[in-house]
């Protein structure tokens, strides 16, 4: 849990880390494999929460909206 004005840039930077930019790297590496083979999938699981933001949840919120529109991209 995180109220905004009390999260930490650390915070904010370790959510991102964990959830969009590992994302991001696992999915370049599974497409340069689908790009080798011709085909494949990708199958993302992430939150209700890039969808429908809570109170408390600055980060983690800020961090699967990310994700969802990196993958939706």
């Amino acid at each position: 849990m995180d109220i905004f004005d009390e999260t930490t840039t650390e915070n904010m930077e370790t959510m991102f880390k964990m959830n969009v930019f590992s994302s991001f790297e696992i999915t370049k590496q599974v497409v340069q494999q689908m790009k080798k083979q011709g085909s494949g999938d990708i199958v993302s699981m992430g939150s209700i929460a890039a969808h429908q933001p809570y109170e408390k949840g600055s980060a983690y919120c800020g961090a699967k909206h990310a994700q969802r529109a990196m993958v939706e991209s």
